[in-house]
Formats: C-alpha cells, sequence, structure tokens
C-alpha cells in the first residue's frame, strides 16, 4: 500500500511497501530526475513511474512546481502509456508556463501513438510560436508518423527543413525514410 502524507512543513513522508522514506521539497528535483533517468528505485521497482507521479501531485497541491517537475511528470506518464492523462498534464501546463521542448516532443510522440495527425501538426506548429526550437527527436517522430500514413511529402519537406536548421539526421531518421 503506497501512502504520501505531509509530515512537516519541511518534509514529505512517503510510504511504500512498509518503508519509509523522507524527503526534503529541495531534494524533491533530485530524486524525480534520478527515478526518471535511472527507470529503477530499489524500494520502489515497478512502481517507480507511479511514486513519481504521486510526488509530483503532492507537490503541485503545495503550489511548488516548476517546468522541471513537469518534465519529470511527463516522463513518469509517458512510460505508463496514460496518453490521456497526458494531454490533461498538457493544457494544465500551457496554462501555467510555456512547456519545454521535451514536453512539446512527448507530446507529438503521444498524438502520433493516437493517430492523431491534426493534433500532432498543431503541437508542432506552436511549439514554433513559442520559440521553442525542434530538435532530432522532433523531426524524426515527425518524419516517422508521416512515413506510416506515407505522406512522403511532408516527410521530405521536414528532412530539408531538418538538414536547413544544421540538425544532423541520424540512424532513426534514415531508417524512417
Amino acid at each position: 500500500m503506497k501512502t504520501i502524507r505531509i509530515f512537516s512543513s519541511t518534509a514529505l513522508h512517503f510510504q511504500h511497501k512498509k518503508m519509509f522514506l523522507l524527503v526534503s521539497p529541495s531534494s524533491y528535483r533530485n530524486l524525480t530526475r534520478r527515478l526518471t533517468l535511472t527507470r529503477s528505485f530499489s524500494i520502489l521497482q515497478d512502481d517507480r513511474e507511479d511514486f513519481d507521479f504521486q510526488l509530483f501531485e503532492e507537490l503541485k497541491s503545495r503550489g511548488k512546481i516548476d517546468i522541471t517537475d513537469y518534465n519529470n511528470a511527463f516522463r513518469s506518464v509517458m512510460m505508463i502509456k496514460d496518453y490521456n492523462k497526458m494531454e490533461q498534464m498538457f493544457e494544465e501546463v500551457k496554462q501555467k508556463m510555456v512547456p519545454s521542448q521535451l514536453i512539446y516532443n512527448l507530446m507529438i510522440n503521444c498524438f502520433g501513438k493516437k493517430n492523431q495527425i491534426k493534433k500532432v501538426e498543431q503541437t508542432f506548429e506552436e511549439m514554433k510560436r513559442n520559440q521553442i526550437p525542434p530538435n532530432d527527436v522532433t523531426y524524426n517522430s515527425l518524419i516517422n508518423y508521416y512515413g506510416k500514413r506515407k505522406e512522403m511529402d511532408k516527410m521530405e519537406k521536414l528532412f530539408e527543413e531538418m538538414k536547413k536548421k544544421k540538425i544532423d539526421p541520424d540512424q532513426f531518421t534514415y531508417s524512417s525514410l
């Protein structure tokens, strides 16, 4: 049984499988980053994504959230493939701040997996309007989704745009073409 409770004004108290973890708010970001990057945590194992998201929700309820926290939460929700939750979070983060490059890339991926190409294109255009530069992950995702739809002209246009912006195509780019 997992629970999260406020232990004091300076710490978060977590109970997980009869083990306790005391986390200060200042170390929360390091903990979530480590959880996200390593995809493992000795006491959490397969429940890491759920635990990480609970940490995020707890800090959000306390009003101590920034783009790094959203990035970590998006990674966790993407890992468990809860695309509807991602859409909800995307709308939420857009009301509070400009989403990061990572969030835009994850949302392009999310909409692509749901075969919502119109939303893929809208997200890409919004990303550029907000002056968040697309990277190789952005272009590779878009090229891949257009390839699955046999839209070769759009694939070629993106490939040329990618080269024009001096973003080197990689193995994934070429395998998608």
